[in-house]
């Protein structure tokens, strides 16, 4: 009898023991999903690392940064809130630096009411994903090259996708990653940045430009309908405002042109043009029309994707003619975001590193980055600049050649806007300078974060 209830005891303790350690190993599993976000933020590339991501990918654990809705729906609130609090904060400046930070608006104040700055419109155009380089799809850019626009490099701070961070780099002179803000910054950081932040266009406008943004697409996406109002643009419209495209070019779209045409955009634009014509005025445009993904035809995406790049580039070739006749002395500045994500193309090809890979595959969705790859490494893109005053045209070209977007645009204004903006002045004298001679990763840290906190969140 004694052994009988020992034996029963025995195994309930067995039981509940098995039962306690399944427990404990979901839960340590579960954990270790749950706080990928965290764990992914450490400043490493083991081989630990490395396995957690992949299988974090491998059962959907992935922030979907590009619509919080659907990662909630997808992952649940306790995920959710997890993946949403990696964030990095930015604090509040102190006195002093505030009082620098306005001696320096007032010292560029000064500087800009002593430099003759002629009637102008400017036009900045960012064209998704539209990259070439000397031996691929470079005579797509060959009716803006012959109009008189003049080429250099640039690197973006992301790769085929992520468009938000270059538009905040090119709007607000700031690095989007390093050691100050994380992720996409329009996504995490839209209801902190402030309704007055200082940007390119803010400080257009407070010189009585007219601002105008546009993109022929859902305007709420990125949360573009948020931020450009905070950013200081007057008028922002989206895709449905801009009507439909003429007969002919939709009866001309392959079965496989599913994103709406540019000619949408440029029409859009011309007629605030016309609506403005004894103005100035600033625009941003976003285009859509070579947005990926890019099916394979007995290649790696590159014959659509060169299609799209050649109709886009037409797009804004026509768009500059009509412009020109309104406003010959019209700024222009065309930029790639970022590279298109032809990832077998890149990699068949030696456009990418293969040091940069940590998966490939037969198809683009089977590649991956290992982690902490530096934008100098995938950020290479295009951008193409018309201006009357070609003597600055060559400025620009000598100094933002192989630069970064957040410098790019300093020095585009330095040149040929002069804005009088307190981020480029700042961010050229210690981090673009090339006299300075830094790496990128040195540009980014020598941007202090009160110069975030004083520009856009205070």
């Amino acid at each position: 009898m004694v052994s009988f209830i020992t034996f029963k005891i025995s195994s309930q303790i067995k039981t509940r023991f098995l039962n306690y350690s399944i427990v404990v190993c979901g839960f340590f599993i579960s954990s270790v999903f749950a706080l990928t976000p965290y764990i992914l933020s450490i400043e490493n590339n083991n081989y630990f690392l490395k396995e957690i991501n992949q299988a974090a990918r491998n059962v959907g654990i992935v922030y979907n940064s590009w619509d919080l809705p659907q990662n909630f729906r997808e992952h649940g609130l306790p995920i959710h809130l997890i993946q949403t609090s990696v964030r990095k904060t930015v604090n509040k400046a102190t006195s002093d630096e505030g009082d620098f930070y306005h001696k320096e608006e007032i010292t560029n104040k000064n500087s800009v009411l002593n430099t003759q700055i002629p009637h102008q419109n400017i036009i900045y155009i960012l064209c998704e994903s539209c990259w070439y380089d000397s031996n691929h799809f470079k005579d797509s850019a060959s009716p803006l090259l012959t109009q008189g626009f003049r080429e250099l490099r640039a690197i973006s701070p992301v790769y085929g996708g992520g468009t938000a961070n270059s538009e905040f780099e090119m709007l607000t002179g700031l690095p989007s990653a390093g050691k100050t803000l994380s992720g996409i910054i329009y996504m995490e950081y839209s209801e902190l940045i402030n309704p007055h932040s200082h940007t390119l266009a803010s400080a257009l406008r407070s010189k009585g430009y007219e601002t105008f943004a546009a993109h022929n697409n859902d305007k709420t996406f990125w949360r573009r309908n948020v931020i450009n109002k905070k950013f200081g643009f007057d008028k922002f419209l989206g895709i449905d405002s801009m009507g439909t495209a003429p007969d002919d070019i939709l009866k001309n779209k392959k079965p496989w042109q599913w994103q709406p045409d540019d000619i949408l955009l440029y029409d859009t634009a011309l007629k605030e043009l016309q609506n403005n014509a004894n103005k100035n005025v600033f625009m941003h445009l976003v285009s859509m029309s070579t947005h990926g993904p890019y099916g394979y035809d007995n290649d790696f995406g590159e014959g659509r994707y060169h299609y799209e790049l050649t109709q886009a580039m037409q797009r804004i070739s026509e768009f500059v003619k009509k412009v020109e006749k309104i406003s010959p002395d019209t700024v222009f500045v065309i930029y790639g975001d970022h590279k298109p994500g032809l990832n077998r193309f890149f990699f068949e090809n030696g456009i990418l590193p293969v040091v940069i890979f940590d998966k490939t595959g037969k198809k683009d969705e089977d590649f991956s980055f290992v982690r902490n790859v530096s934008p100098v490494q995938y950020g290479d893109v295009p951008v193409l600049i018309k201006s009357p005053n070609k003597e600055a045209v060559d400025n620009v070209i000598n100094e933002a050649s192989g630069q970064p977007f957040f410098c790019l645009t300093g020095i585009i204004d330095k040149n040929l806007i002069h804005s009088g903006l307190v981020t480029f002045s700042y961010v050229f004298r210690n981090s673009c300078d090339k006299n300075l001679n830094l790496s990128y990763s040195e540009m980014t840290d020598k941007v202090p974060g009160w110069l975030y906190s004083l520009s856009i969140f205070e």
